[in-house]
């Protein structure tokens, strides 16, 4: 059964694309009290789990972490990240196809458009307790 959670704005750290802040995240984590953390990549997910191990903090059994996209960081980071795979080498390829077939068809009446859902798995790692 799920559970309904109101949200936090608090509880959100919004970060640049670049040049992170470290002050910032420590700031973020010295204010709030957090027992997991959801990033959009894995290069914050992991600058973060770099900032609280560094407070003392212990992963996955103080806080843990999930990052999204699952390359050579969340692999080889310490400990290795959760993460949410959204399998991009499969999405471009279906993409491709998909744009192949749609110019081809282009001397064809109009074809009705379509969806393809590629579904994202959870890579479970060290970061999260199972």
């Amino acid at each position: 059964m799920f559970r309904c959670f109101r949200f936090e704005e608090n509880l959100v750290l919004t970060l640049p694309t670049s040049d992170i802040d470290e002050r910032e995240v420590e700031v973020f984590f010295d204010r709030e009290e957090i027992d997991a953390v959801l990033c959009v990549n894995e290069l914050f997910a992991v600058q973060c789990m770099s900032v609280v191990q560094n407070k003392g903090l212990r992963i996955p059994e103080d806080i843990a972490f999930i990052g999204f996209t699952d390359g050579f960081l969340s692999k080889y980071s310490n400990p290795a990240l959760t993460t949410v795979a959204q399998h991009g080498d499969k999405m471009g390829a279906i993409a491709a196809k998909m744009l192949i077939e749609r110019v081809e068809a282009e001397l064809e009446p109009e074809k009705p458009y379509r969806t393809e859902v590629v579904e994202a798995t959870i890579v479970k790692r060290q970061s999260t307790a199972n």
